[in-house]
């Protein structure tokens, strides 16, 4: 590097400039409206790494996904690079050219916050969505009445969600060869009912496939016991087609690997009311937090 730079600091500023470029970026990808124009990639993207909502914004796992992660990186960057950096922002007194770099990548930050900002004001201008946060965790406030559920669970039998109204439901997504998201998912659905059972609060839990090819109504027993589903709880399947068509009026976005049936897809849970309203959606739920809305709820 020319100007009094050494190689250390060189290596520095390019590393700071590299988290600018990736954090635009990311940010970008997370923000950027996908229409009915769009690649169908996009929306894809955007709601497996984000959990993207109807209103084009991330969801709350989403959300401090985009900020912890470049704050983290930045951070780690200034603990293993303290000198170089110290050195640089001495240099700024007196290295014409570090000034005007310095100064562009502010304006052009300043302005990436700007447009940011401006289109987070619109969607949730439009949307109103409200951010919950507690001690145990943040969830999205929701409204209206959820999409039908009638599929086949463990016994044989056809079950609706509108067969459940008078009692809270905590409403999931998974699948039986999940060795990673889904077993947490559906444990930590079903310690929050068993706190709340020993509150005297009844729950009911319902876990629907997102692998209709393979966990079919036969095999419906089998996963129950492997997930340890007892009462009031419930493992959904049925006819693919049928499957599918729920998980998209869920809007439950999913995306299979060709070559092992992996899935992958978002830790997600809902919260349904007494009154069979949506109450809440929750990005990867603890017990704790789903305890604390089933019994708002």
């Amino acid at each position: 590097m020319r100007e009094g730079l050494d190689r250390e600091e060189g290596w520095t500023l390019a590393a700071l400039l590299f988290l600018l470029v990736v954090t635009a970026a990311w940010w970008a990808l997370a923000l950027v409206p996908a229409d009915a124009d769009s690649p169908a990639w996009l929306a894809r993207t955007q709601a497996v790494c984000f959990g993207t909502r109807d209103n084009g914004m991330p969801n709350a796992a989403g959300w401090i996904g985009l900020i912890a992660s470049p704050l983290g990186m930045l951070i780690a960057l200034l603990v293993v690079a303290r000198q170089p950096v110290a050195r640089l922002a001495a240099h700024l007194r007196s290295v014409r050219w570090l000034q005007i770099v310095s100064a562009v990548a502010f304006i052009l930050t300043l302005a990436g916050g700007v447009s940011a900002a401006s289109r987070i004001r619109q969607a949730y201008g439009v949307e109103g969505d409200v951010i919950i946060a507690t001690e145990d965790g943040t969830a999205i406030r929701r409204s209206g009445f959820p999409p039908p559920l009638l599929l086949t669970d463990q016994t044989g039998g056809l079950r609706a969600l509108r067969d459940m109204k008078g009692t809270p439901v905590v409403v999931t997504f998974a699948y039986a060869h999940c060795e990673t998201v889904c077993p947490v998912l559906v444990q930590n659905a079903l310690a929050a009912q068993r706190a709340l059972a020993a509150d005297g609060v009844d729950v009911a839990v319902v876990v629907v496939t997102l692998d209709p090819a393979r966990d079919t109504p036969a095999r419906l027993p089998a996963i129950a016991v492997q997930w340890g589903i007892g009462a009031n709880a419930y493992v959904l399947s049925g006819v693919p087609a049928d499957v599918d068509r729920a998980l998209d009026a869920w809007e439950i976005t999913r995306a299979t690997d060709p070559a092992n049936g992996d899935i992958t897809h978002a830790s997600i849970a809902h919260i349904i009311s007494r009154t069979g309203e949506w109450a809440y959606e929750v990005s990867s739920p603890t017990p704790a937090l789903l305890a604390r809305l089933l019994r708002d709820s």
